[in-house]
């Protein structure tokens, strides 16, 4: 007697793999091709054998759309042997599973085994929102995140480094906290150069820090670029420390406005 043709069809992210026992050559071409009209012949990998003395496999037009609709992401196969169906694999609902199980046998006329697992999908969740803090918190918040570490610029220029990015994302964080509170964004540098030069320098890199913010999901408006130039020292400028110190960039509230200028 000959051996029954067998066919396993696994199905993964939109990807097939055919593997099994049948007769010829030809009932593999055909299985291949039937496959790769639904699912592209790129996601189509053939792991069939051809073995002597197995009986015919009849063709089931609709077999492959109907795996392929079967609705999520999880891997899920469908075996013929013989004069039987079994299913395996995952859905989310027993209607899914169910309407799977009756379509199949519907298309095969094959004695169904509908091994299929219901599998809710784990519960989205929700994430607070922050609760909004005050002002002088906020203020406090962004300050302690700067005295972590300086927001760098090109030498000369209003260019921010990269290596800065994290510290502003930081301090964007922070600044979402208060959604209702405005900034002065301050420039500062030191005494070296053109005093003109450095004033506009200054102005420039506060504005490219409000401009960074900005494109990370901030309201520009919420921030006041500002330039001081090298009029408000924190360190010695004739040392290089204290150069360093000097060129910097500062946070203060809008309400601070006259206490600054």
């Amino acid at each position: 007697p000959k051996t029954p043709s067998m066919l396993n069809a696994i199905v993964t992210q939109g990807s097939i793999v055919l593997r099994g026992k049948v007769k010829d050559q030809a009932t593999i071409d055909r299985l291949v091709s039937e496959a790769s009209i639904v699912f592209g012949e790129e996601n189509v990998l053939n792991k069939l054998q051809v073995t002597k003395n197995t009986a015919h496999l009849d063709s089931y037009p609709g077999f492959f759309k109907a795996l392929q609709n079967k609705g999520n992401n999880a891997p899920f196969s469908a075996s013929i042997d013989a004069n039987s169906l079994t299913l395996n694999g995952q859905v989310i609902d027993f209607q899914t599973k169910q309407s799977i199980g009756d379509n199949l046998a519907s298309l095969t006329q094959l004695t169904v085994d509908n091994n299929i697992k219901v599998v809710l999908p784990p519960p989205v969740e929700v994430v607070a929102a922050p609760e909004p803090i005050k002002e002088d918190i906020c203020l406090g918040l962004v300050q302690e995140i700067l005295s972590t570490g300086k927001i760098n610029f090109a030498t000369g220029k209003a260019t921010i480094n990269q290596d800065s990015y994290e510290l502003l994302q930081n301090l964007a964080d922070a600044a979402k906290r208060c959604p209702d509170t405005k900034f002065i964004v301050a420039g500062h540098t030191d005494s070296t150069g053109n005093l003109a030069s450095n004033n506009k320098l200054s102005k420039l890199r506060a504005q490219s820090v409000v401009d960074h913010l900005s494109k990370i999901d901030l309201s520009a408006e919420r921030f006041d670029a500002v330039g001081f130039g090298p009029s408000q020292p924190i360190a010695d400028n004739g040392t290089k420390e204290g150069r360093a110190q000097n060129r910097r960039i500062e946070f203060k509230l809008s309400t601070e406005q006259n206490s600054i200028n």
